[in-house]
């Protein structure tokens, strides 16, 4: 049995007594029991993905909701009458109640979302999916808007933009957390910054400078609960706009609408209006209620926004970082809540108990965090960083680097 692209274990437990076996998907939430590996597997087929965000086909599907309507006078119909597929979108560490709760507190802030801004991001089916995206990212985090996180938009689409709280709530509270003092630290330029690996412990320092000129790294830190090891990594803005190229809605939705201005333009293929302004048109297809649909885009150079600069760019550079370093430990927490899930149904009390099914699952997700340094992932050429040497030895700085004026992220400063 193959689902993410991974393949399945057919695992055993007992129901009222009777021999059952079942699959669960850690990635996408589906499951399926049955008396038999067929029936299991039948069973599976049927079953829809509980966790949000597990394909990426333009903007991720989520599952079986509806889709968002364009009105926002009715986002709270379309919420009630969605309400159940939402739960299984949302965070399963938390209780029913509270989940129903986080919903319609987040509901109600999209529905507030308004402004010039937002005009055209709910005015296609491209921004309103993007939406509705930004809401299942929101609600599998288990973070309640605006406190933990915001909605952004950037051009006609929106992203989640998660805060530090985001983390802190998803990874340090409730039973089983995997982790206490979560941080996220943005380096400067003309930052002096320390790092050092010892006992097993992942340790940064950092010294603001005046001014503190381009961003060139974010710094991701815990302590695991486990083991009381304080573990990170730090990523360079080159390394995260590579990730942002692979995760981002928004980012890639930039780059492909900018690539296609340049390659029309070149070819003499751009239109132009009343007041003389070059645009493209391009065609965008989507499904809406089942039925393939199309419209034409009127895109203008100054519409195509790159989220990773401007205003946002520390917090979209943060949220990339955090989401990366994180992730695996979110994909396990709701792993276990779903093992959970399956004891309080009795269907799998006496074969597995949830201290197994998280081990099971946290040896699978956390292999590539094994006898890794998690400053030999970081390749920050902007500066030099140096680890601590052992005693005795010369502690070196991270300093400004002279000659550097730009992150090397140079190529997305065009806007």
């Amino acid at each position: 049995m193959k689902c993410c692209d991974k393949i399945l274990t057919l695992q055993k437990g007992k129901q009222d007594g009777i021999d059952m076996v079942y699959y669960v998907c850690e990635s996408c939430g589906k499951k399926g029991k049955g008396k038999n590996k067929q029936e299991a597997e039948n069973n599976f087929i049927k079953s829809i993905p509980t966790i949000a965000n597990n394909v990426t086909v333009g903007y991720p599907r989520t599952g079986e909701l509806q889709p968002i309507p364009e009105d926002r006078e009715k986002i709270i119909e379309w919420s009630a009458k969605n309400m159940s597929a939402l739960i299984n979108q949302s965070a399963q560490f938390i209780g029913k109640p509270a989940t129903q709760r986080m919903i319609e507190k987040n509901i109600r802030y999209i529905s507030s979302l308004k402004g010039k801004a937002w005009d055209k991001v709910w005015a296609s089916p491209e921004g309103q999916e993007s939406i509705s995206h930004s809401l299942a990212e929101a609600l599998y985090h288990a973070a309640t808007l605006p406190e933990m996180g915001s909605i952004v938009p950037f051009g006609s689409t929106a992203e989640f933009i998660p805060s530090v709280e985001c983390f802190k709530f998803g990874l340090e509270t409730g039973k089983n957390a995997p982790f206490k003092d979560i941080n996220i630290i943005l380096i400067y330029e003309n930052d002096q910054t320390k790092i050092s690996q010892e006992d097993g412990n992942f340790k940064i320092n950092v010294q603001y400078g005046i001014p503190r000129g381009e961003i060139i790294a974010v710094a991701v830190s815990a302590i695991r609960n486990d083991t009381e090891k304080t573990i990170g990594d730090v990523y360079d803005v080159g390394r995260l706009m590579g990730k942002a190229r692979q995760h981002s809605p928004s980012y890639r939705n930039y780059l492909t609408e900018k690539e296609d201005f340049k390659k029309m333009k070149s070819e003499g293929n751009l239109k132009t209006d009343d007041s003389g302004r070059e645009f493209m048109e391009k065609k965008i297809e989507y499904v809406k209620n089942g039925q393939p649909k199309s419209f034409i885009k009127k895109i203008y150079y100054h519409d195509i926004v790159n989220p990773y600069d401007g205003p946002d760019r520390p917090e979209m550079l943060r949220k990339s970082a955090g989401k990366s370093f994180f992730r695996p430990y979110m994909r396990v927490r709701n792993a276990a809540a779903m093992a959970d899930e399956w004891q309080s149904d009795e269907s799998v009390q006496d074969e597995i108990s949830r201290d197994a099914a998280a081990d099971d699952v946290l040896n699978k997700s956390m292999g590539q965090f094994k006898n890794t340094m998690p400053i030999a992932q970081s390749k920050i050429k902007d500066a030099e960083m140096v680890p601590e040497n052992k005693p005795g030895g010369e502690k070196k700085d991270l300093k400004k680097n002279q000659g550097h004026s730009k992150s090397e992220d140079k190529d997305f400063n065009i806007l």
